[in-house]
C-alpha cells in the first residue's frame, strides 16, 4: 500500500515540478516585457507610441535575445543558452538551475549525431544517447559547440532540450542520486533523528534516491544498495544529481560493435564446440552402447550355443546312458513285470547317487564283480540290437527319479535279512 501511495507521491510532485518550471518561465517573460516597457518609456525621443529611429531595443535572433535589467543596465550572462539574464533573474536560480544553464541533453527517439563541423555534410565523430549529457561550449543560431566524454563537436540545436528544459528531462526521465557531501551521513529507517540509523555513508559515496517514496521538507528518502530498503537522509548532507550517460564515439562505438561481435561469435563457436562435444559424446556412448549389446548379444550366442552343445551331449550321453540301463535291465529282468523292471533301474540310480559307488550309471553297471551281464558282455549285445520298449521305458522312469524300492542298493533272488521291497522274483535291500 505505501508503495503504491508513494508512486502517486511521486507522479503528482513531478506533475507539480513541470508546472512549476511553466510557471517561473512564464514569469520570467513577464519579468522582461516589463523591463522593456521601462526602458522604452525611459529612452530619449520615445513615448507611448513606440521606438524613436535613435533608441536601442532588445537584440533578436533565432537563439533568443538579451535582457537588459532595470535600472543600472548591468546583465550576467548565461553561458548555456548563449542569451544573458537579468541580474534579478539569475538570482532567482537555485544552484542546480545555474549549473544546468552549461549543459543539454539530446531531444530524439534514439540517439543525436554529433559532427566534426556545425554541417550536416559533416563527419559524425560520436553519438549523444538518450540520458546523456553534453557541457555547451559554444551556443549558434542553428548549431552548438558540445563536450562529452570523448567526444567534442556540433549538434544541431532543434535535436536538444538546453539548461531547464535539460533539467526537467533529466528529473523526468533519469535516476536521481543523492552523493554525500559531508564527511558522512546516517541513513535513518524514518524522517527523524531520532530514529534508528541503518546505515553510515561515507563522503563522496553515491545513493540511489527512491522514486516513489514520500518524503517531507528537510530530508530525502534514498534505497540502500543491495537492498530494496528505503531509508531517509537530511537534504543538507547531500547533493542531488542525476544518472546521466556520456556521449558515444564512433571510435568507441566500433570497439563496443567490435567488441559485441566478437563476443557474440565467440558464444556462437563456444556453443557450437559445446555442442559438437556433446555430440560426439552422444555418438561415443551410443557406439558404446552398440559395442555392449553387440558383446552382450556375441555372448548371450555363444551361451547359448554352450548350453546347447552341452545340451546335446547331455542327451547324447542320457541317450547312451539310457540304452545302457534299459539293458541292463533288460539282462537282469526282462522276464520281470514292468515294476520289477523299475526297481532294477532304481537301484543302478540309487548307486549313483549315494557316494558309495561311482557316480555315473556307466560306471555302476561296469563295476568289477556288480552286475554278471554288464561282465560277460551281454549287457553290450542288447545295447548294440537295441533294449525292448519296456526297458527303455522303466529305465527313462529311473533316471528321471521313480524309486519304488525305498533307497536300496541292492536285489537279488534271495537275501538274508528284511528286504525293504520285494517286487516280483527280486527282493531289494
Amino acid at each position: 500500500m505505501r508503495r503504491g501511495q508513494n508512486r502517486a507521491g511521486s507522479l503528482v510532485r513531478k506533475t507539480q515540478n513541470r508546472a512549476g518550471s511553466r510557471w517561473r518561465r512564464f514569469r520570467r517573460s513577464l519579468t522582461v516585457l516589463m523591463i522593456f516597457s521601462v526602458l522604452i518609456l525611459a529612452l530619449p525621443g520615445c513615448g507611448a507610441g513606440g521606438l524613436s529611429s535613435g533608441g536601442s531595443a532588445a537584440e533578436e535572433g533565432t537563439d533568443g535575445y538579451r535582457e537588459f535589467s532595470a535600472g543600472s543596465g548591468e546583465t550576467q550572462e548565461n553561458r548555456g543558452t548563449g542569451r544573458t539574464l537579468s541580474i534579478s533573474e539569475a538570482s532567482t536560480m537555485s544552484p542546480e538551475q545555474e549549473e544546468w544553464q552549461e549543459y543539454l541533453m539530446p531531444h530524439a527517439e534514439q540517439y543525436v549525431n554529433v559532427r566534426e563541423k556545425p554541417s550536416e555534410d559533416s563527419a559524425v565523430v560520436g553519438k549523444l544517447y538518450m540520458g546523456s549529457r553534453a557541457h555547451i561550449e559554444e551556443k549558434g543560431d542553428t548549431w552548438t559547440r558540445v563536450e562529452s566524454g570523448k567526444v567534442i563537436g556540433y549538434v544541431m540545436n532543434k535535436y536538444c532540450y538546453f539548461g531547464d528544459d535539460a533539467l526537467e528531462w533529466a528529473k523526468e526521465n533519469c535516476d536521481t542520486l543523492a552523493t554525500v557531501t559531508g564527511e558522512g551521513v546516517r541513513v535513518r529507517s524514518a524522517e527523524s533523528q531520532d530514529s534508528d540509523i541503518m546505515a553510515l555513508v561515507p563522503n563522496g559515496q553515491r545513493m540511489l534516491v527512491d522514486p516513489f517514496a514520500d518524503t517531507g521538507a528537510g530530508w530525502v528518502a534514498v534505497l540502500l544498495d543491495g537492498t530494496d530498503q528505503t531509508g531517509y537522509v537530511r537534504s543538507d548532507l547531500i547533493k542531488i544529481s542525476y544518472k546521466t550517460t556520456k556521449a558515444v564515439s564512433i571510435e568507441e562505438e566500433e570497439s563496443s560493435i567490435a567488441e559485441s561481435k566478437a563476443a557474440v561469435e565467440a558464444s556462437i563457436a563456444a556453443e557450437k564446440a559445446a555442442q559438437e562435444s556433446r555430440d560426439a559424446e552422444s555418438r561415443a556412448a551410443a557406439r558404446s552402447q552398440e559395442a555392449a549389446a553387440q558383446a552382450a548379444a556375441d555372448a548371450s550366442r555363444a551361451q547359448a550355443a554352450a548350453a546347447a552343445k552341452e545340451k546335446a551331449k547331455k542327451a547324447q550321453q542320457n541317450s547312451s546312458e539310457l540304452r545302457l540301463l534299459a539293458a541292463l535291465i533288460q539282462c537282469e529282468a526282462g522276464g520281470e513285470p514292468y515294476e520289477g523292471q523299475i526297481a532294477v533301474g532304481a537301484v543302478v540310480m540309487n548307486r549313483v547317487r549315494s557316494g558309495k559307488f561311482p557316480n555315473s550309471i556307466r560306471g555302476v553297471i561296469y563295476q568289477g564283480g556288480q552286475f554278471t551281464p554288464a561282465g560277460n558282455g551281454s549287457v553290450d549285445r542288447v545295447a548294440a540290437a537295441g533294449p525292448r520298449s519296456s526297458c527303455l521305458k522303466a529305465a527313462t522312469a529311473a533316471m528321471n527319479g521313480t524309486d519304488n524300492t525305498g533307497g536300496s542298493l541292492y536285489f537279488g533272488r534271495s537275501v538274508s535279512g528284511t528286504p525293504k521291497a520285494v517286487i516280483g522274483n527280486h527282493k531289494f535291500y
